[in-house]
C-alpha cells in the first residue's frame, strides 16, 4: 500500500510539472526562431543586429530569473504563534469550544472570520488561519497571503513570492510583444523588398 502510494505521489509531482517544461518549451522555440531565424538570417545590418539581440537576451535572462524565483521559493507558511496547544485542540475537538480560539484570535489581532462569526480554523494544519491565509491542498499547508496555486510555476502563489510573479508576467508579454513586434517589421520588409524585386525584373523584361 505504501509503495503504492509513493508511486502516485511520484506521478503526480511528474504531472504536475509539465506546465512548466511546456513554458521553457515554448521559451526555448521563440529564442530559436527569433535568434537563429529572425536576427542571424534576415537582419543584413551588423549594428542593429547586435543590438536587437542584447535586448532579447537581457528580457530573456530576467524573465528565467523571475519564473525560477517563482518556482522554487517555498511557500511562508504561518508562524507557531497561530498553533494551538494540545489543551485547546482537544477542547474544539470534545467539545466543539470556540471561545478559546475567539480570545486567542483577538489577541493576534485578526478580524477575519468564517460565516459563523468565529475565527477562522484550518482543521488541515490546525492552526488558527492568519488573515489572507488559505489551505493549499497541493501544497499540503496554509500559505500566507495565497493568491491562488498556479499550474504554470508549480507553486501557490502568495506573500513568499507575489514580486516575482509578477515580474515573471510582465517580462514574459513584453519579451512575446518585442519579438512578434520585430518579426512583424522584418517580414512586412522582407516582403517589401522582394516587391519591388519582382516589379523590377517585370519592367526588365517589359522593356526587353
Amino acid at each position: 500500500m505504501a509503495r503504492g502510494l509513493r508511486q502516485s505521489h511520484v506521478v503526480f509531482r511528474v504531472a504536475a510539472f509539465l506546465p512548466v517544461c511546456f513554458v521553457l518549451g515554448v521559451l526555448i522555440y521563440g529564442y530559436f526562431v527569433y535568434i537563429g531565424i529572425f536576427i542571424a538570417q534576415m537582419e543584413s545590418n551588423i549594428a542593429l543586429r547586435a543590438v536587437l539581440a542584447v535586448v532579447f537576451h537581457l528580457l530573456c535572462g530576467l524573465f528565467l530569473v523571475s519564473y525560477n524565483v517563482t518556482i522554487f521559493t517555498l511557500p511562508l507558511i504561518p508562524p507557531s504563534e497561530f498553533d494551538l496547544s494540545p489543551e485547546d485542540l482537544a477542547l474544539l475537538q470534545t467539545r466543539g469550544d470556540t471561545e478559546h480560539i475567539r480570545r486567542r484570535a483577538m489577541s493576534l489581532g485578526l478580524v477575519t472570520h468564517d460565516g459563523t462569526l468565529n475565527p477562522r480554523f484550518c482543521h488541515h494544519c490546525e492552526i488558527i488561519k492568519p488573515d489572507r491565509a488559505h489551505h493549499c491542498s497541493s501544497c499540503g499547508t496554509c500559505v500566507l497571503k495565497m493568491d491562488h496555486h498556479c499550474p504554470w510555476v508549480d507553486n501557490c502563489v502568495g506573500l513568499h513570492n507575489y514580486k516575482a510573479f509578477l515580474l515573471f508576467l510582465f517580462y514574459g508579454l513584453y519579451r512575446g510583444a518585442y519579438g512578434a513586434r520585430r518579426v512583424e517589421h522584418d517580414s512586412q520588409a522582407i516582403f517589401i523588398v522582394r516587391f519591388n524585386c519582382v516589379e523590377q525584373d517585370a519592367c526588365s523584361m517589359r522593356t526587353r
